[in-house]
Parts: C-alpha cells; structure tokens; sequence
C-alpha cells in the first residue's frame, strides 16, 4: 500500500492554507508545529475508529481527508480560525474521513452462517 509521510503531510497542509507555496518547503518550527498536531489528533481519532495506519505511514486513500482535518485541527494557531467555529467544521471533517476509512461492498455474496 503506497503511503504518504508526516512532512509530507505538514507540507501538504501548509500549502492547503496558503501559508507557503507549492515550490516552498516549510520551516521547521512550522513543519514540527503540524506534525505535533498530528500526532494529538491522530490518538482522538483512533479512539474514534477512523485510524489503522502508522502515524509515518498515511495511505494515499485517506491522505486528502486527513489533509483536510489537520489543516482544521492548526488552523487557530496560524490565525486562520478561531477556536469557537472549529467544533463543527472538525465534525464535518470526520465524516469525510468516515466516509474514506468505511469498507465498501464488493457486491459478492457472503456466506450465512445460523448459530
């Protein structure tokens, strides 16, 4: 399964919020200030059943969701968002992520089993 990295990430991020250009690598202070964000989010949303993968290992799958939510999660701390509109946004965020994470069906037939 290909993956995408934690400073792929914070940059992906960075650049989602116009913070750097897409030729620009961010600064470390920046890039560490995501990933340690990251990090907090991604025990929250193990807890919530949304994460499998290793925090270094992002699949490619679920890599824009997560994008997407973490730009939200940093957002107040680069002055994009405030701390009290962020609530419902996150919401919305995790069901994208929901949405992405779920098992699709593959339309075969299961077996039944009677207990």
């Amino acid at each position: 399964m290909a993956t995408r990295t934690q400073q792929d990430l914070a940059t992906a991020v960075l650049q989602d919020l116009r913070l750097i250009a897409a030729e620009e690598t961010p600064s470390a202070a920046d890039r560490a200030y995501v990933i340690n964000r990251y990090t907090e989010a991604l025990e929250e949303l193990r807890d919530d059943g949304l994460v499998w993968w290793d925090a270094n290992a992002i699949p490619y799958a679920v890599f824009p969701a997560v994008v997407y939510y973490v730009g939200l999660v940093v957002s107040p701390g680069f002055g994009i968002i405030s701390n009290n509109n962020i609530d419902e946004a996150l919401e919305g965020a995790k069901r994208r992520l929901r949405r992405r994470v779920a098992k699709r069906s593959t339309g075969e037939a299961t077996e039944l089993s009677d207990y």
